[in-house]
């Protein structure tokens, strides 16, 4: 049982209490706040993690490609049928293109500045 006298000892502590614990509601939910977007960050630099893989899979086959065309080119030296001949060095011809084209891209896409910051600058 409360006396008249423990009653507002009692109202002050309570109050007190409340407001630590509003204090540490606030914390947390400014912790949450901070941690949702770092992992927003995170995340969008995750993605360009797996695009520089994709880009290094482009050119490991862009250079695939190259060493194809380059053994098509030997080869069709030996072909006798003349248009025959053309028609394959036009087919790498145009395949050389294309993988000139791609790396081109590529180009753009690095020369960006986007791989030559920090982590820190990159995450910000």
């Amino acid at each position: 049982m409360i006396t008249v006298t423990e009653a507002p000892a009692t109202d002050i502590l309570l109050g007190e209490q409340i407001a630590d614990g509003l204090k540490s509601l606030q914390v947390s939910m400014d912790n949450y706040e901070l941690v949702k977007t770092n992992v927003q960050k995170i995340e969008k630099v995750n993605s360009y993690v797996g695009q520089l893989q994709l880009i290094s899979d482009m050119i490991d086959r862009q250079q695939e490609a190259i060493k194809s065309a380059q053994q098509v080119e030997k080869l069709a030296k030996n072909i006798k049928n003349a248009s025959t001949a053309k028609a394959t060095i036009n087919s790498v011809s145009n395949s050389l293109t294309a993988i000139n084209n791609s790396a081109k891209m590529i180009n753009k896409i690095t020369s960006s500045g986007f791989f030559n910051m920090t982590d820190k600058e990159r995450t910000n």
